[in-house]
């Protein structure tokens, strides 16, 4: 009716909690825009980071280390990625190579995949993407796995508003080479 009221992605920590994001629903809740923690057994539940424009995918990666990307912010330009997806770690020493242990960006609006040139600054988290060359997924990507059985990357993706996509829905695998 108004504005997204949705919540996106779903994942967990070491410890068993599970967390979400939830979308801005123009102050209809007190938990629009945030990043929900939810205990193992489902009894707790609490805003972990609050603030967010429509968050759309997440990731948990080493030391439970979460990463997320909000829609349209004024840091990535619109013209590299409009509209972000998830996030995946690439495993450590993995069949990936030099991109093992490293974070993965999925790009939603532009259907592409980035390297997230990950940085800490005494307690601050920082980093940039640039584009994995040679890589345009079908769809919009949305969310991605490394499959053990094979160890590549499986994304799966859709075609709503504001993206390149060419068709309504993907499943690709992507491998190192």
């Amino acid at each position: 009716e108004r504005h997204h009221r949705f919540a996106t992605d779903l994942q967990t920590d070491s410890k068993g909690n599970f967390y979400y994001l939830k979308c801005t629903d123009e102050g209809l809740t007190d938990h629009a825009g945030s990043l929900i923690q939810v205990s193992p057994d489902g009894k707790e539940f609490k805003l972990y980071a609050t603030g967010l424009r429509n968050p759309n995918g997440m990731s948990i990666g080493p030391n439970d280390l979460i990463t997320f990307g909000k829609q349209q912010g004024g840091w990535i330009p619109h013209g590299i990625d409009n509209s972000s997806g998830g996030q995946v770690w690439a495993p450590e020493g993995s069949r990936w190579g030099p991109l093992g242990g490293k974070l993965l960006h999925l790009s939603y609006g532009k259907c592409q995949l980035f390297l997230v040139l990950h940085e800490i600054s005494g307690n601050t988290h920082q980093g940039g993407i640039i584009q994995v060359p040679g890589i345009e997924f079908e769809s919009g990507a949305m969310r991605a796995r490394f499959r053990k059985q094979d160890g590549q990357l499986y994304v799966t993706g859709l075609r709503g508003w504001q993206t390149t996509a060419a068709m309504p829905g993907c499943l690709q695998r992507v491998r190192y080479t």
